[in-house]
């Protein structure tokens, strides 16, 4: 059986955008003056060689191979100690350090599916299932149960995102017109509330990847058409129970021209949303991806892997 992972390909298709971000500097919370970066673990997934590989943020180190041949890791948790993989039609999670022992998650796997998020305390394991059943899926570590629940109205485009509490799940999905949030509430039998997010479409479109809930609220990214410059990817939030402000800029990653979003790119924050890294392709090319990083205390985005015979995709920050 061939598990398809869902991507969010109606977002790049459809050029759905978003207002409220201006050329203007940052005007979210923090600033790379009272930032320091550090060097951070990301994993990836060589689609080239069918490998999950680990490299450095600093680009000192040989990517290292993380798991067995053949695992795609769709999630990874917040510790940097554990990883969900793809194998086969299984989902597995296991230890990023100690890559030998492995527990099933989700067996079988849907035909068709989200990538996967862990809580913030990683007792839970979240995916959305599109095929063949629509359904939220949580698997519970601790007990080894799975929560079968509902999602909306809307079909998710991206990862699930945990509250910090765990009791809430929040869900982005987009049409041709519109950029919609689900809230799925755990402590009220999986109810499921959808709201059609204020945004216009002229300015900015959503990325696809991981969004992450935190104290400062639900942040995700969008790309900044530049009319005069290079576009820019803007790191974002918005207050997940005040959706109808618009989101506020938290920083901005600025690419170089000839980087560009295609069906296999993605974007992935630190556990902290100080840093980002972005899975782009280096040119118009379609059959070349590289890796990408960048912190709020940079000036300019470091390129980490650009190797012409590989295709690395889904990177994810870990620590």
């Amino acid at each position: 059986m061939m598990v398809r992972v869902r991507t969010a390909s109606a977002l790049f298709a459809t050029g759905l955008l978003v207002s409220g971000c201006s050329d203007d500097g940052p005007t979210g919370p923090g600033s790379k003056d009272d930032f320091t970066s550090t060097v951070r673990s990301i994993v990836f997934y060589n689609q080239s060689m069918r490998e999950a590989l680990a490299i450095t943020s600093d680009g000192a180190s040989e990517p290292a191979v993380v798991a067995p041949a053949g695992m795609v890791p769709l999630a990874v948790g917040r510790t940097g100690q554990i990883a969900a993989y793809v194998k086969g039609n299984r989902m597995l999670i296991g230890s990023l350090d100690n890559p030998t022992t492995f527990d099933t998650a989700f067996a079988p796997l849907p035909l068709q599916m989200s990538l996967a998020a862990f809580s913030h305390d990683e007792r839970f394991l979240a995916l959305v299932s599109f095929r063949p059943a629509e359904k939220l899926l949580i698997y519970d570590r601790a007990d080894r149960t799975i929560d079968t629940l509902g999602y909306g109205d809307q079909p998710p485009a991206m990862a699930p995102a945990f509250s910090p509490d765990g009791r809430r799940i929040a869900l982005f999905a987009a049409t041709q017109l519109s950029l919609f949030l689900t809230i799925v509430d755990l402590d009220n039998q999986g109810r499921a509330v959808t709201e059609n997010l204020p945004f216009s479409r002229f300015v900015n479109s959503p990325i696809f990847g991981w969004p992450v809930w935190n104290e400062t609220g639900l942040n995700f990214t969008i790309l900044h058409r530049g009319t005069n410059a290079p576009d820019t990817l803007l790191a974002v939030f918005l207050n997940p129970d005040s959706i109808f402000i618009q989101p506020e800029e938290r920083f901005r990653v600025p690419l170089d021209s000839g980087v560009t979003f295609g069906l296999q790119s993605s974007f992935q924050y630190s556990p902290d949303t100080d840093a980002i890294v972005l899975g782009a392709q280096p040119g118009d090319d379609p059959g070349r991806h590289a890796l990408y990083f960048f912190d709020r205390g940079s000036d300019s985005t470091r390129t980490l892997l650009n190797v012409q015979g590989t295709f690395p995709v889904l990177p994810q920050i870990i620590r």
